[in-house]
């Protein structure tokens, strides 16, 4: 008749692909060294593309694997069109020293009940090598003298001398070989 009948997807995936479908809920068994999804033609580079409402919202390059997120053209390994945000871990400082266990951290905000002499502050170490961190240092009830100190001394930290950080100060940091290395400080007077 030339319509199309109603009928439920996984019917019809698995009808169109002879039963190589990946189920909407989820597959069992699957081995990553045959079952993924993406695109096997290597001499075409076809991008494999994920669409919401229509519209495209992450490319895959084919050829050199570059990932775009709201851009079809990514140049560079992760090429993101529009902000980023990262979701901060927490440290409250209300001992003598306090250890930030950093983990896959980008971004930690560090509460002080004190003022910087009172309060030291370690970092653990990173999760990989280049990873960057930032560290925002705020005074508890809003008190701009209240802060964290951090010291060349410490053995993963590589200053470019030691950081006395109060309220609204920011450090940015960045990982390699056992290290973080200092990027950049910031002192934000109140």
């Amino acid at each position: 008749s030339g319509q199309l009948e109603e009928a439920s997807i996984s019917t019809v995936v698995a009808a169109g692909v002879a039963g190589n479908a990946w189920a909407l809920a989820g597959n069992t068994t699957t081995d990553s060294t045959t079952n993924f999804i993406g695109t096997t033609d290597e001499t075409v580079g076809r991008p494999l593309i994920v669409k919401t409402d229509g519209t495209e919202r992450l490319r895959v390059t084919g050829g050199n694997g570059y990932v775009g997120v709201g851009t079809a053209t990514p140049a560079v390994q992760l090429d993101v069109n529009g902000g980023l945000a990262m979701q901060p871990g927490t440290v409250t400082a209300s001992t003598a020293t306090t250890q930030a266990n950093v983990l896959n951290r980008s971004f930690i905000v560090v509460t002080s009940d004190l003022d910087v002499v009172s309060r030291k502050l370690e970092l653990s170490n990173g999760a990989q090598d280049g990873q960057r961190l930032t560290i925002l240092v705020l005074g508890a009830g809003g008190n701009s003298t209240y802060g964290v100190r951090m010291l060349t001394s410490d053995s993963n930290l590589r200053l470019s001398g030691n950081a006395e950080l109060e309220d609204g100060d920011t450090i940015e940091l960045i990982y390699y070989s056992g290290n973080w290395y200092e990027v950049k400080r910031s002192t934000n007077d109140n």
